[in-house]
């Protein structure tokens, strides 16, 4: 309950109440990533075309939120 008290204001319930730490207060994490291939015999999981619009709408509102980053050489 105390952790709660103290610390209430850093869970979120709702995307639209997601932000970013200011940088000024928190020095922003890199993350070290290398460059991969997809394995030749691993087989992509299809998105049904019944969810592909909703799936496209999320995808943009989290871009958009900052959230997620477009991939390096995508446009």
């Amino acid at each position: 309950r105390r952790m709660l008290e103290r610390h209430g204001k850093s869970f979120t319930f709702f995307p639209q109440e997601i932000g970013c730490a200011d940088p000024r207060m928190i020095e922003p994490m890199v993350i070290f990533t290398v460059p991969h291939v997809v394995p030749w015999n691993l087989k992509l999981i299809p998105v049904p075309r019944a969810h592909l619009p909703k799936l496209i709408e999320l995808l943009k509102e989290k871009l958009k939120m900052g959230i997620l980053e477009r991939p390096i050489g995508r446009g």
